[in-house]
């Protein structure tokens, strides 16, 4: 049949729309990053900011110009595709059969008629399977930009927390608690299906903000970054993620151990927020990738098809009645419709990202949450 298996397809596309909804939250949580320069001002703050500036400064490229490109063009595919697939086979069906009423055995012209049509098909094919491959390596590139962010940016954390001194084991303490806090925020994202998607509801980032900074004469010094990122369907979904008490109680920890330290300490290792954000980040791009990689597999085995099909009809004294591709034209078209309608669900659906604060009640009296 001239036309992939619909659910494998539809899952690769709900696929797409999660790695989407991830890829954006991760690059807003890197652009609501805020580094507060401290007075006096800490010996590695430059570098340090300047990095995450310049991770900023890449996901500004992707969010505001790549990404909404790589994701039109990856859905719009089959929706053009579709398109000129259901008016292509319903001439070519008109063709086999008038031949199939002379015997089987198509005309020159016919013939001639029914390569014309695959003909549009292969080019069609052929030129999403290269603008696919051009997103590809567009994310590709991208992924690679930040992977060398992250590796720069934790070299320059390493380096400052080694002259801290003695408070360099609660600083390390602190990042991995960081980390932890993360993973438990991970966890509690939840991922869209296709049943959501078919009756057009919203997707919803939550952008985690956690801002601590001490008091000080009724003034607050913010210091920190953001902490993660909540995933789900519809705002009631981020609501429930930050309510749990898995959450709550690492967040608990967190800031237990940030009272202990001094100001510029608790700052440096916030910064790790930033560092774990870019690895899920590269993460996420990386089953963007692999997802990209399988539409890519999709548009050449379609080519190929069609191919097959052309040296079909080359041969001599065909009988249209007994090429399997021929004659299941309208199941294929009923095929790519429904990929074709689902792909338009997808772009229709809402994608929206909201800055979100932990519970602050269980931040001790030492520290205040900056909103």
């Amino acid at each position: 049949m001239l036309a992939p298996d619909p659910q494998t397809t539809i899952t690769q596309l709900t696929d797409l729309i999660n790695i989407r909804a991830a890829v954006t939250g991760w690059n807003q949580s890197l652009l609501n990053t805020v580094l507060p320069p401290l007075d006096p001002l800490p010996s590695w703050y430059t570098e340090i900011n300047g990095l995450i500036n310049n991770s900023k400064e890449t996901s500004t490229a992707w969010l505001t110009d790549k990404g909404p490109q790589a994701f039109a063009v990856l859905t719009q595919s089959y929706i053009d595709y579709a398109n000129r697939f259901v008016s292509a086979a319903r001439a070519l069906q008109s063709l086999v059969d008038a031949a199939k009423s002379a015997g089987g055995q198509p005309s020159a012209a016919q013939l001639g008629q029914m390569q014309a049509l695959i003909k549009t098909l292969q080019d069609l094919a052929s030129q999403t399977n290269q603008q696919t491959a051009v997103v590809l390596s567009q994310l590709q590139a991208n992924s690679t930009t930040l992977q060398a962010l992250r590796a720069s940016l934790n070299t320059a954390v390493d380096a400052a927390q080694a002259q801290t001194g003695q408070t360099t084991a609660a600083i390390q303490t602190l990042r991995e608690q960081m980390a932890t806090l993360q993973a438990t925020i991970a966890v509690e994202s939840n991922a869209i299906s296709t049943t959501d998607i078919g009756i057009n509801k919203t997707m919803v980032t939550g952008v985690i903000g956690m801002v601590f900074g001490f008091a000080v004469s009724g003034l607050t010094l913010g210091v920190g970054t953001i902490a993660g990122l909540v995933l789900g369907v519809g705002g009631s979904a981020i609501s429930s993620a930050l309510a749990s008490a898995k959450l709550k109680a690492a967040l608990a920890q967190y800031v237990t151990l940030a009272s202990e330290l001094a100001e510029d300490e608790m700052q440096l290792a916030m910064v790790q927020g930033v560092i774990n954000s870019l690895e899920r980040l590269e993460h996420a791009q990386s089953l963007g990738s692999s997802n990209i990689t399988a539409a890519i597999d999709l548009w050449r085995d379609t080519y190929n098809d069609l191919d097959w099909l052309q040296v079909v009809l080359q041969q001599p004294q065909i009988d249209v009645s007994l090429i399997p591709a021929l004659n299941d034209l309208p199941t294929a078209s009923t095929v790519w419709t429904r990929i074709a309608t689902f792909a338009q669900q997808v772009q229709n659906l809402q994608l929206t990202s909201q800055v979100v604060s932990l519970d602050e009640t269980v931040v001790p009296a030492k520290l205040t949450v900056v909103r």
